[in-house]
């Protein structure tokens, strides 16, 4: 699920234009959210199960133990890392909020409590990328959503019980407090841990663009053109073999796959789907702007967190079926239909 070639972008490409041609419409938009959060409620839990049980599946066992590290556990759940899990959460959490707050009945405080579900599971995961993608989404969804929508009440005692359920799971299940805490923190030290595993990556990946800038080296060729150093590769990510196969930057993947331009066609692209979102916010109502407003915060959190993580077919196709599926719609508002 790492690896993303010409087939990916051809495959993605199509369930672009399958949301916009099949699902682009208020209710097409809808349903494809509904059907993605009854997953996520499903990936969520047994992201959250995977506290108490040994591993299920076959290569869970060595995924939990290379992310791991002294004192924690992180949890992947069925993406193959706790950095997609995460990044999957980030996503989700806006959407499963959006159709919540626009549910009657019943219907609302189960998707409202699937949020929740997804934060618990989104803490246990410790990917620092993931959480502030996700926090930065909750934030354009507060302010997208408006005033109106959220009860204060039943908000801090969401966020309360949340916060409760989520550190118990982290103390009882995922490790020692120190460690946690230590983890945590390490995102300010930029000379060692994963932010200078991210540097080092980033600096060189600079190097390579610099060299052919224009044609770039080709989809998925970094983990072979990438100037390794064992030295330096020993003193930042330690002695087990390390392989660099993603920039750990989306817009750098692409500029280093497929040259400046375009990356910079790419990025246009995904500005063009933020605009289009805009635009269908601004021209909604009632439940319908309530569900704009929720992918608006869920495309911003995944394109954040993609600039610490990368692209991956196991998260990607729902975002660029979505993606189609919201320009559908907003070229349906356009017409007056």
């Amino acid at each position: 699920s790492r690896y993303e070639g010409l087939f990916a972008y051809c495959g993605y490409v199509a369930l672009f234009l399958v949301g916009v041609h099949f699902f682009g419409s208020y209710t097409g938009l809808r349903a494809l959210v509904r059907a993605a959060g009854i997953a996520a409620v499903i990936t969520s839990a047994y992201g959250v199960l995977q506290v108490f049980i040994p591993p299920l599946f076959a290569g869970e066992a060595f995924i939990r133990e290379w992310y791991s590290g002294p004192g924690i556990a992180r949890v992947p759940s069925t993406l193959s890392s706790p950095v997609v899990f995460g990044g999957y959460l980030a996503l989700m959490i806006p959407l499963l909020l959006a159709t919540g707050i626009s549910a009657r009945g019943g219907s609302r405080y189960l998707w409202l409590s699937a949020a929740c579900l997804a934060l618990v599971a989104l803490s246990l995961t410790l990917t620092r990328a993931a959480w502030v993608a996700a926090v930065l989404g909750l934030v354009v969804f507060a302010v997208a959503a408006g005033r109106s929508v959220w009860h204060p009440r039943i908000l801090v005692a969401a966020l309360a019980v949340v916060v409760m359920v989520s550190m118990g799971l982290l103390v009882t299940g995922v490790g020692r407090p120190a460690a946690i805490w230590s983890h945590v923190i390490a995102s300010a030290n930029i000379g060692s841990g994963s932010v200078a595993q991210r540097v080092y990556i980033w600096s060189r990946t600079l190097g390579l663009i610099g060299i052919r800038p224009w044609l770039g080296w080709g989809l998925e060729t970094l983990g072979v053109v990438f100037p390794y150093d064992r030295a330096s590769l020993v003193r930042v990510f330690g002695p087990r073999p390390t392989i660099i196969d993603k920039a750990h930057n989306d817009f750098l993947q692409m500029a280093v796959s497929i040259g400046v331009p375009g990356a910079l066609a790419y990025a246009a692209v995904w500005g063009l789907v933020v605009w289009s979102v805009v635009r269908t916010w601004r021209r909604a109502a009632g439940s319908a702007r309530i569900l704009a407003a929720g992918w608006l915060a869920a495309l911003t959190a995944y394109l954040v967190q993609v600039q610490f993580s990368f692209s991956v077919v196991a998260l990607a196709p729902i975002v660029w079926l979505l993606a189609g599926s919201a320009a559908g719609w907003e070229a349906e508002i356009g017409d007056g239909r």
